[in-house]
């Protein structure tokens, strides 16, 4: 009797510490058991076993007594890191507490009216590729979001998603829409934004204030797409697109623009100093003949451009260009049947423009600038506006630069390259009161503040090390100090391990793994590189995994103010 009271009493203890999940939905544990969750085939989920569970993939087949209308028991699952959703007749899903979820899909779930991330500490993938019930979706609620997908293919007449917010979300870098049918896309202020790619139709997309974004492409139709400072912006394209309205104000690091359709009046590229390609396929136009405005006037040269209108009779471009610039635009525009380009600019919707151009000059150390004082370029020259806004234009060739804007109260300031130099005076303030062509001319003059020797080397590899293959290195040196500097530059390598071809400047002498350069009469801050090319003698005396070492040693005039960067240590892997 003993006996049987004890196993009965331990039969029990045990199924008390047997915990089971809760998975009321028959369809969702059934979807549950044949992945395998039911490890000991006991018909139920326990605790244990869902532990144990790092992915789900939970898609049923698309017969309606068969779906899932429930995912109740999915938070027991704390170890899930992706989640794979599909055709699922649920309303709500609610994953709050899953902190080690990573990635969620969710495919042909278009019931879903809510979502519930909190909690979701480490979710950084949502993929929605149907509609959603949602009308209007807030990022925000998932702050760790780093990568948003939505691609609502579905014709279904459920109600979708029809305005997108993620301002001033603290790490989204990517984001995708593709074939959605919106009313408004907010981006702005997005400092981990790096990517965007919207295949739409919308009323409005706002992607302003993203310093960091990289690049943007948007086809499809939208009224009004703005995306003013984004100053880290380098490549904006479009294909089979048609804005309304677009603003690129203050987009100062715009190198590439490819429009391609767009019926976009009006394009004002004058604040993308340092734009290189301009590409513009007007394409068929749906709208009557008319009047377009393209203002590449930013003080730059393009290397290449080409703009082509459908040809319409009655359409017109009016293109604002540069002095420099006229005959080079000029030679590539075709199939607009009325061209009027030049650089005064009469016929801008705005107004005629203003110039301010200016120059930066050097003084030797302990005197002012004059008239044959060197101009200085690449320096940062900050315009702030008095609406509130700023860019940055920077001193070409001869230390010269050139501001194009319309009325208003402008001031411009340096930015000194390092702490050794100062501007006199440290800011020049225009006023323009009218749009009339006006010219305003600034000069700054940098000059040292203290007498400093300092001089710098470094090596790179830009193409790689690969075993048999030419290797090019690059030996780059640079006077960081406010005094002209002349010295040797010493470069050491393996003889053993490379077969040394030829330099871009002869040395001053040379034996094998060593070479010596010297230079004279380099500037304060000016720079300078040479270029070596040896042959990485093949296997088996490099092989992939291996290292290279290199070493560079500069000397220059005088007591260096930074000794450690007069030497340099590369070690390069083979790959």
């Amino acid at each position: 009797m003993k006996r049987i009271l004890l196993l009965v009493l331990l039969s029990i203890s045990l199924q008390g510490f047997t915990q089971i999940v809760n998975v009321p939905d028959p369809a969702f544990k059934s979807l549950l058991i044949d992945q395998g969750v039911d490890a000991n085939n006991n018909g139920e989920i326990e605790v244990s076993e869902a532990l144990a569970v790092t992915a789900l993939y939970i898609s049923s087949p698309q017969v309606i007594q068969d779906t899932v209308f429930s995912l109740e028991g999915i938070r027991s699952f704390i170890n899930v890191r992706d989640i794979y959703l599909a055709n699922l007749s649920i309303n709500e899903l609610e994953l709050s507490g899953l902190s080690q979820l990573t990635g969620v899909q969710i495919n042909n779930c278009i019931r879903i009216s809510a979502f519930n991330f909190s909690g979701c500490d480490n979710l950084e993938e949502l993929f929605l590729d149907h509609p959603v019930n949602i009308p209007v979706l807030d990022l925000n609620t998932i702050p760790s979001l780093r990568h948003f997908r939505y691609s609502p293919y579905s014709n279904s007449t459920f109600q979708s998603v029809r305005t997108i917010i993620a301002s001033n979300h603290p790490r989204l870098a990517q984001l995708e829409l593709d074939m959605a049918d919106l009313d408004n896309v907010k981006l702005d202020r997005c400092d981990s934004l790096r990517g965007v790619v919207l295949r739409i139709k919308a009323d409005s997309v706002s992607i302003t204030n993203c310093t960091n974004l990289d690049g943007v492409r948007i086809d499809g139709i939208v009224n009004v797409v703005d995306m003013s400072h984004c100053s880290g912006m380098e490549r904006f394209s479009t294909v089979d697109a048609r804005f309304q309205v677009l603003n690129l104000t203050n987009c100062t690091a715009l190198t590439h623009v490819e429009l391609m359709g767009s019926i976009t009046r009006s394009i004002d590229l004058s604040s993308a100093a340092n734009l290189q390609s301009l590409i513009l396929h007007y394409g068929n136009q749906t709208t009557p003949p008319g009047s377009f405005y393209l203002n590449v006037k930013n003080g730059s040269q393009l290397s290449h451009s080409d703009i082509d209108g459908y040809g319409a009779p009655g359409d017109t471009l009016y293109v604002c260009a540069d002095d420099f610039e006229v005959n080079s635009l000029m030679a590539g525009i075709s199939h607009f049947p009325n061209l009027f380009i030049d650089s005064t600019c009469l016929f801008l919707p705005q107004g005629m423009i203003n110039n301010v151009h200016g120059i930066v000059r050097l003084a030797q150390f302990g005197s002012a600038c004059n008239s044959s004082s060197p101009g200085f370029a690449n320096v940062p020259i900050k315009v702030s506006r008095s609406t509130g806004d700023s860019l940055t234009r920077f001193t070409g060739p001869g230390g010269r630069f050139n501001h194009y804007d319309y009325a208003g109260t402008y001031t411009f300031t340096p930015q000194p390259p390092s702490l050794y130099f100062t501007f006199v005076p440290p800011s020049h303030t225009v006023t323009f009161d009218t749009a009339s062509g006006l010219q305003q001319s600034v000069e700054f003059c940098m000059q040292a503040v203290i007498q400093v020797n300092d001089v710098e080397v470094f090596l790179t590899t830009p193409n790689g090390a690969n075993p048999g293959f030419p290797m090019l290195q690059g030996v780059h040196y640079q006077n960081n100090g406010t005094q002209v500097s002349s010295g040797t530059i010493t470069y050491q390598y393996d003889a053993a391990l490379l077969s040394f071809l030829n330099t871009s400047v002869p040395p001053s002498s040379q034996s094998p793994g060593t070479i010596t350069w010297t230079y004279s009469n380099l500037m304060p801050l000016e720079s300078a590189h040479i270029s070596v090319l040896f042959e990485l003698l093949p296997p088996p005396v490099n092989n992939i995994g291996d290292t290279l070492t290199f070493v560079a040693q500069i000397t220059g005039s005088g007591t260096d103010e930074t000794p450690l960067d007069n030497n340099f240590i590369l070690q390069q892997e083979i790959t």
